[in-house]
């Protein structure tokens, strides 16, 4: 682990959340700090992140800076998530929750939410996930489009249902969103809708529903070249080689091994494969399975072993079980079609597609949660309604009546008799 910085020195530049100018009231005194912390957080050095939020959390409470103590227990909160710290990753977010105070804070408790349903899922908690999925959903849909607000709680909530894999909700999720004239957030959109059509793609792959798979893996390659173009404008050359990674794990599912394995290769030491890094996974599972295509059957292995190894550290059950499917193949390769191999791969790929199916009993409860939140919006503005003069918008008889028989003691009332309505 490196050392964490005591003052705000950046491992590289900082990266300036979109809608600094325009809402300078949505960032705290010392924000940079965030904006430090945020960048271990993607640049997969997840524990520094942890570190740092902690640290700096000490000196954002001393000064009563509340709005950055809110964005180190977030960033705190997702950096738990990468680590596979589900358990520690709920605690924090709660401790969001609590923070807001029963304040109409709907942007941080949605981000707080999401980052308690995907702890929550990746945890076994399906009905604490979709209580938390609902609502955070719901609050998202409150706060105005076109702000940094609404990007942030999108963003999170896009992971959020991605866990769960409600794949189609979060991509709509995301492919409403824009950066607000950022550069680096154009790319942290489009990088997180490449690997959501990856994930995709990979499950539609393992339980063997491969033609609708290869759709995927043309738009995991659309969207790994865009992000490239966006990367490049952002002047971030890790984010580049990033994509390049990406675009690889697609082509290799297109039938390009030789091409997907250059570019994986040539990518590779641009960046820092963390095993935090999502794109790590995906160059071990490119150089694995070139590897064995090109029969170095011992590389493969070594590659492959690693990528379900890591995957499982940071609790990314659908890349381990590529990994061990890929590891099969290697077997195969190596020893011809054995039972074992066989049976191994008709129980995984029933066990995936049983939790693949459940995605509808999910989407039937976000419906339920959302019609109950919905009528009981209609019934409170229809009780608000009763109580005003539809031509004035003025306190009817009703709402005095109310207020004459809920007061104690004395107490005057003005009436203004030219807009009372009898």
């Amino acid at each position: 682990m490196t050392a964490v910085p005591a003052v705000p020195t950046p491992r590289g530049q900082v990266r300036e959340r979109p809608g600094r100018e325009l809402v300078p009231a949505q960032f705290g005194l010392l924000d940079p700090l965030t904006d430090i912390a945020h960048g271990y957080y993607l640049d997969g050095f997840s524990d520094d992140a942890v570190t740092a939020c902690r640290m700096w959390a000490v000196l954002a409470d001393a000064v009563d800076d509340v709005v950055t103590s809110r964005y180190l227990l977030y960033i705190q909160a997702v950096a738990l998530l990468e680590l596979g710290r589900y358990g520690d990753a709920v605690d924090v977010a709660a401790q969001l929750i609590d923070s807001l105070d029963g304040a109409d804070e709907p942007v941080w408790r949605a981000k707080a939410l999401a980052a308690t349903a995907e702890a929550s899922t990746r945890l076994a908690r399906p009905s604490a996930a979709i209580a938390a999925l609902a609502e955070a959903d719901w609050l998202v849909r409150s706060v105005p489009s076109g702000t940094y607000g609404h990007l942030s709680a999108s963003m999170a909530l896009a992971l959020a249902l991605r866990s769960a894999n409600l794949v189609e909700r979060s991509d709509e999720v995301l492919s409403r969103l824009d950066g607000l004239g950022d550069a680096l957030v154009e790319v942290l959109i489009i990088q997180e809708l490449a690997l959501l059509s990856a994930h995709w793609a990979t499950v539609l792959s393992l339980i063997g529903r491969r033609e609708e798979a290869r759709r995927h893996y043309a738009d995991t390659a659309r969207r790994a070249l865009r992000m490239q173009a966006c990367a490049r404008l952002a002047d971030s050359p890790s984010m580049v080689a990033r994509g390049e990674v990406i675009e690889a794990f697609a082509m290799l599912h297109l039938g390009d091994t030789e091409l997907a394995a250059a570019r994986a290769r040539g990518a590779a030491g641009r960046f820092d494969a963390r095993p935090e890094l999502m794109e790590s996974h995906l160059l071990l599972l490119v150089l694995g399975t070139s590897a064995a295509r090109g029969g170095d059957l011992l590389g493969a292995r070594l590659h492959l072993r690693a990528l379900v190894r890591d995957a499982e550290g940071c609790g990314r059950e659908v890349w381990a079980m590529a990994g061990r499917a890929a590891l099969a193949d290697v077997d195969t390769l190596q020893h011809g079609e054995a039972e074992g191999t066989v049976l191994w791969r008709e129980v995984a790929q029933t066990a995936l597609a049983s939790v693949w199916a459940e995605r509808e009993a999910r989407f039937a409860a976000l419906r339920d949660q959302d019609s109950i939140r919905d009528l009981t919006e209609r019934a409170d503005r229809y009780g608000r309604d009763i109580l005003e003069d539809p031509l004035t918008g003025l306190g009817n008889r009703r709402m005095l009546t109310r207020a004459l028989k809920g007061q104690v003691g004395d107490s005057v009332i003005f009436v203004d008799v030219d807009e009372f309505q009898a």
